[in-house]
């Protein structure tokens, strides 16, 4: 199974459990996910999370005063459509949206927001994985 393909079956179990309201969902483990879950994790989009076993991980959305604190997380690259953009045109493409929010994206230097890249010395450019409203 591909990563992106991990990545989209975690994104519609986190979705879907906010839609149900549930305190938590499972999704199935990957260094990929541990890695994008950390970044959601520092950045305070997810209460926690933590690896049950050799094959899933627990991850505890995040509501504030009983309505999801998350407004999106959707997929950008695709399995098919893989959207890469220069640092540049990404910040700009962040300060469009009119809440708060940022793009994870997969860089040379590891798994980071936009906002984190945007501090960065050397200039880089990424693959955007996902876009992250709330």
């Amino acid at each position: 199974m591909s990563f992106t393909s991990i990545l989209a079956d975690a994104v519609a179990k986190i979705k879907s459990g906010y839609l149900r309201r549930e305190r938590y969902v499972y999704i199935r483990r990957s260094n990929f996910l541990i890695q994008i879950l950390k970044v959601l994790y520092e950045n305070k989009v997810i209460v926690s999370f933590f690896i049950v076993d050799q094959d899933s991980i627990c991850v505890f959305l995040k509501y504030r005063a009983g309505q999801p604190f998350l407004l999106e997380l959707s997929l950008v690259s695709k399995p098919g459509w893989k959207k890469y953009l220069p640092l540049d045109k990404l910040l700009k493409a962040a300060k469009c949206n009119t809440s708060s929010g940022f793009y994870v994206i997969s860089t040379d230097l590891g798994i980071m927001t936009s906002m984190d890249a945007k501090f960065l010395t050397k200039k880089i450019s990424g693959k955007i994985l996902l876009k992250v409203l709330f």
